[in-house]
């Protein structure tokens, strides 16, 4: 399976990580073509591998542009250890063994991230229906995290829910893409699942509060 935008280059900015799908973020490299990057996905003994030609965790001058995790662990779900590399050509490689035999859905889109620069987001997930990202994925209570999303049933109400309740209520474009703003809910320090769902399914997104 693969995808993309030939002849684009972009950065990583962020990963966000769940049970079951791993959504990354990208954004402009300085002197290349903005699009969605191209990528190859595959299954071998177990280990999903995307392989994004057209993404990059450098600056043009060899610095590093992304100083996020390069690992992801989760005890539950059936995505438990991501792993993020970059190979000898420079391109971004993720590797996610898998519990029991999965097929890969591949999703991807343009985004406005917030209304300061525009963003790509490419997600696998081990299942259909919505995926979604969160930016930052951490921050004190009250504080903005931008959600990035695809796979919602078009023009819908999306409920986001946390810590037992209803935290945040949106609504999905035409498309069925999610672009709004959840505020980090009042709950205690540490790491906290948001279920963010409507009439199409669900999707499960990580945050920490601080």
């Amino acid at each position: 399976m693969s995808g993309g935008e030939q002849g684009s280059v972009v950065q990583l900015r962020h990963v966000s990580f769940g049970d079951d799908q791993v959504s990354l973020l990208f954004v402009q490299r300085p002197g290349e073509a903005y699009g969605i990057p191209s990528f190859a996905v595959g299954v071998e003994h177990g280990v999903i591998r995307l392989r994004l030609t057209g993404a990059r965790l450098r600056n043009p001058d060899g610095t590093p542009s992304y100083d996020g995790p390069r690992t992801f662990q989760s005890a539950e779900g059936r995505m438990k250890d991501v792993r993020i590399d970059e190979d000898r050509d420079g391109a971004v490689v993720v590797e996610i063994p898998i519990d029991g035999r999965g097929c890969p859905r591949v999703a991807s889109r343009r985004s406005g991230l917030g209304s300061t620069f525009s963003a790509a987001f490419v997600s696998v997930a081990l299942r259909d229906g919505p995926v979604v990202a969160l930016d930052p994925d951490s921050g004190r209570p009250g504080g903005p995290m931008q959600v990035v999303g695809m796979g919602f049933a078009p023009s819908s109400p999306v409920i986001f829910q946390s810590g037992g309740r209803t935290v945040w209520v949106s609504r999905s474009d035409a498309r069925g893409w999610l672009d709004t703003v959840l505020f980090v809910p009042d709950l205690p320090p540490g790491e906290h699942a948001v279920l963010v769902r409507d009439a199409a399914g669900a999707a499960l997104a990580r945050f920490r509060v601080e």
